[in-house]
């Protein structure tokens, strides 16, 4: 089983699957590459962190609306069997 927390700006919809010998991780986060992600494993702990960057629009642009959300976000998977 997994327990999710979440820490930073926004939180990206990830899924769990345990498989009979493995577990996926899925996060969707539209608009990053892989190399930007921080990936890190400690104490039964996946961290999945990186910050997403809407691309710059020019200053006589004006915004109707905005729903993608951006910045840093933190996700943290704690295994407990």
């Amino acid at each position: 089983m997994f327990r999710h927390s979440q820490r930073g700006k926004f939180k990206p919809p990830s899924d769990v699957i345990e498989t009979d010998n493995k577990f996926i991780v899925l996060v969707e986060i539209a608009g990053m590459d892989a190399d930007e992600f921080r990936l890190s494993l400690l104490n039964r702990k996946l961290v999945i962190s990186g910050n997403r960057i809407l691309p710059a629009i020019d200053a006589n642009t004006s915004y109707h609306q905005v729903e993608i959300e951006s910045g840093e976000f933190r996700l943290e998977y704690n295994h407990y069997t």
